[in-house]
């Protein structure tokens, strides 16, 4: 049996990221996701989304882990957080990936400064799958995660994002 432990200092490893399943979001938000291998440790993602619905501080953000379980399969629902204010919530917590999204997000009627992020139809290029630093976010166990991203206008989930996720203790910088 594995013993799983809480970990302190880890890496995260995106492994996948996808589109969230239809029956997950109450309206559509269509979405594609593809990948590209830089290197031997370096997975790139790109990602189009159409979206309806302005981003903004009036949604909210959920984020819902599941755990990947030694009897096998996923166990849902394992930490939930729920953060109001979206739009800053995500520039509080993911500061990194915030701040990427707005030098590096296309979208045909141009440029955007930040929130909130108006609808349309955004293309956002080499995303790493490496250095995803996450602030203020608890410990977690090491192992798999798949990490469901949703927005919420009231109670219909309008946005969803998911991530295979793997935690491991964080290697020694040798170089």
């Amino acid at each position: 049996m594995i013993q799983r432990s809480p970990s302190g200092r880890y890496d995260i490893d995106v492994e996948h990221v996808e589109c969230c399943p239809s029956e997950v979001l109450d309206r559509p938000f269509p979405c594609s996701v593809s990948r590209a291998r830089k290197d031997l440790h370096t997975v790139l993602f790109s990602f189009n989304a159409t979206s309806r619905d302005i981003f903004d501080d009036y949604k909210i953000a959920q984020v819902v882990y599941a755990s990947w379980s030694s009897r096998g399969g996923w166990k849902q629902n394992a930490i939930v957080m729920k953060f109001p204010r979206a739009c800053t919530s995500v520039r509080t917590y993911l500061p990194g990936l915030y701040k990427h999204f707005l030098e590096h997000a296309t979208r045909a009627e141009g440029p955007f400064q930040g929130c909130p992020v108006p609808p349309g139809s955004y293309r956002y290029e080499n995303v790493s799958s490496r250095g995803l630093v996450v602030a203020n976010i608890p410990s977690l166990y090491y192992g798999r995660w798949r990490v469901d991203g949703r927005a919420y206008d009231r109670e219909a989930c309008i946005m969803c994002i998911r991530l295979t996720l793997r935690i491991s203790p964080r290697k020694a910088n040798t170089g």
